[in-house]
């Protein structure tokens, strides 16, 4: 629900945490999903489905 609450009022194509791992992605030259995940403090079963 609340990725979808995100999408409807940004109108954006991507959910806060998949535009948070995107930009940290983006920022870093050369990184692991692990290095993302423990810098976004994300569950690891949501960055490997989000992958």
């Amino acid at each position: 629900m609340e990725s979808f609450q995100f999408k409807k009022i940004y109108n954006q194509a991507f959910s806060l945490t998949e535009a948070r791992v995107i930009t940290e992605i983006h920022q870093r030259n050369g990184c692991t999903a692990t290095e993302v995940r423990e810098k976004l403090r994300i569950d690891r079963g949501y960055i490997s489905f989000g992958l």
